[in-house]
Order: structure tokens, then C-alpha cells, then sequence
């Protein structure tokens, strides 16, 4: 992750993963606001499939904190969001060992998920979602695995 936000390596197409796809599906829901809501609090759960040089299935539990107030939001309503939370998967991908920087790899590493919606003023129940899925050891707060999979993602959300 260093590597594509530090690195300027941003454009995913340069990423070095072999031929690897997620698809996956999560639930959240809005349990606090602050500042007039300006800042919400979401839990999620969610479960994913890799399909390709990984092929291994995912489930997670985050928190994000959401900041929801741009001055354009009258125009598209934008939204961005960062989580925390555990990832565990099923198995270790030849691909998540190589970058462990342990030769092993974790079933359990830390989640993080920043993210950006996009949405219109007047049906804010479905947005276009694109978000950064990624696994790694968080600097040694859950495991010594420096890095794990990591996919840009693109989804839809329904708010109800």
C-alpha cells in the first residue's frame, strides 16, 4: 500500500498481483454521527471470493468513519470513509507469502478500507462506491506480515 500512495504508483493497472479478481458483498449500517453529521460511524461485515493466481475466500469486520460534508455535495453528493478492522482468510495465496516479508503469510490481518462515494443530492440511497480492499500485518499491530492482497474495488451500495 506504501508502494501505490507513497510510491505515486496510483494507477492500478501497474500493480504487481498476477491475474487476480475479488468480488464481494458486505452490510453496514450508521450507528452514530457527529458534528450534525458530518462525521458517521458505520460498522461492517463482509465476505469476498478471489478468483484467478488467488483463490481464496475473505471475511472481515470494520469500523469506518465517514466524513460526509463537501460544499458540493448540492451537485454530487460525496462522501469519503477509512476503516479499521480484521480480515481473515482461508488460506494464504503464493502471492500474499511472497510480499509477507516472513515467507508465510497470515490468515489474520488488519482491514483497511479507504473509500469515496458518489451519489445523487436527491436519491442518496444508492451510491457508486470505489474503494482500496486491503490486507497487511498494520505495522506489526496484528501480525509481522508486512503486506497481504490488496484489490481497487468498484460497487454499488443501497442505503435503507
Amino acid at each position: 500500500m506504501s508502494d501505490i500512495f507513497l510510491g505515486g504508483d496510483l494507477w492500478p493497472f501497474g500493480w504487481e498481483y498476477g491475474d487476480s479478481t475479488f468480488l464481494g458483498l458486505a452490510a453496514s449500517r450508521t450507528v452514530a454521527s457527529l458534528w450534525h453529521e458530518r462525521i458517521t460511524i458505520e460498522p461492517e461485515i463482509g465476505f469476498g471470493k478471489r478468483f484467478g493466481d488467488m483463490d481464496e475466500y475473505e471475511a472481515w469486520g470494520a469500523v469506518f468513519f465517514r466524513y460526509n460534508y463537501f460544499p458540493w455535495n448540492d451537485y454530487v453528493y460525496t462522501t469519503v470513509a477509512v476503516s479499521i478492522g480484521l480480515n481473515y482468510a482461508s488460506g494464504i495465496s503464493q502471492i500474499e507469502k511472497e510480499r509477507a516479508g516472513n515467507d508465510r503469510g497470515d490468515r489474520l490481518l488488519h482491514y483497511l478500507a479507504p473509500e469515496i462515494t458518489f451519489a445523487l443530492p436527491q436519491d442518496r440511497s444508492k451510491e457508486l462506491v470505489v474503494r482500496f480492499h486491503h490486507r497487511s500485518g498494520g505495522y506489526g499491530l496484528v501480525s509481522d506480515s508486512d503486506g497481504g492482497a490488496q484489490y481497487l474495488t468498484v460497487g454499488l451500495r443501497f442505503r435503507f
